[in-house]
């Protein structure tokens, strides 16, 4: 809280007084990190579509939220979006389409 016055211009007398309040947010800042590495997964061709496939996890340590919240996705623009979708919450990837399909136009 800083408090801030005035004086009179001419007289140099005391004049009005008041507090001003400045909040300062921890800035996002810190990049978030993996805990660990997932290990290579091999699948069958015709595992069920929703099945579970495996759970990233990572940490940010910036000090507050939104800052230190971690969501998760599936980046590129290769075949992994088409047949995995990962819950931007949990981290937890599953089968999105059946994976014996053949990709359109790739």
């Amino acid at each position: 809280t800083l408090i801030i016055g005035t004086k009179e211009n001419l007289s140099n007398k005391p004049g009005a007084t008041t507090k001003v309040t400045i909040y300062v947010q921890d800035r996002n800042d810190i990049p978030p990190v993996f805990l660990t590495m997932p290990r290579p997964i091999t699948l069958d061709d015709d595992v069920a579509i929703s099945t579970h496939v495996t759970t990233v996890s990572a940490t940010d340590s910036d000090g507050t939220a939104p800052g230190n919240k971690v969501r998760y996705e599936i980046v590129g623009r290769g075949k992994a979006p088409r047949y995995f979708q990962i819950d931007s919450d949990t981290g937890e990837i599953y089968v999105k389409d059946d994976l014996r399909k053949e990709p359109d136009n790739e």
